[in-house]
């Protein structure tokens, strides 16, 4: 209806804003009035914008079985899990799906990248930060994860990768 919508657009002004706690009512207002994906997984952002990282999950969950999904909702998924108490075996499977829906997500490859170094998958690690640098938003604290797990990993010739990196 066009007042769920009006409550949606509210939201989404408040949240350009930076009024999160005022978005977070109006996408709540406008999902009362009918559970659409787009809603929930707003109230998913805002939660994870305010650190409220496990209601996050619980919107983001929510919006993909109301059928809304993209790889951004699902790299916010991962990252939510992993900073929801560390829990990194959990953030695998979203950020996997952010990659496979969008190859080229930087983001979603830096996430997955620190999930495989904290799960002492090194290896991993490494070829998560090649896609990240390979992918559509290569920045700075890419390029110093992937020497950081070259030097964690401490191959021969390591210092050379590290150096052909910068």
């Amino acid at each position: 209806s066009q007042l769920d919508e009006a409550w949606f657009g509210c939201g989404r002004a408040h949240q350009q804003l930076g009024e999160v706690t005022l978005a977070l009512q109006d996408f709540a207002e406008a999902h009362k009035r009918r559970k659409d994906g787009r809603y929930s997984a707003c109230l998913g952002m805002c939660s994870s914008v305010k650190s409220e990282h496990a209601w996050a999950i619980v919107h983001y969950q929510r919006a993909i079985e109301e059928e809304f999904s993209s790889p951004e909702l699902y790299n916010n998924l991962g990252k939510s899990w992993r900073d929801n108490l560390g829990n990194n075996a959990k953030a695998v499977a979203p950020l996997r799906e952010a990659t496979r829906i969008r190859p080229n997500l930087s983001i979603a490859w830096h996430n997955l990248g620190m999930v495989y170094h904290a799960l002492g998958n090194l290896p991993e690690a490494i070829s998560c930060a090649n896609e990240a640098l390979a992918g559509d938003a290569p920045r700075v604290p890419m390029f110093v994860n992937k020497c950081m797990y070259l030097w964690f990993q401490k191959n021969p010739g390591y210092q050379d990768e590290i150096q052909a990196v910068m």
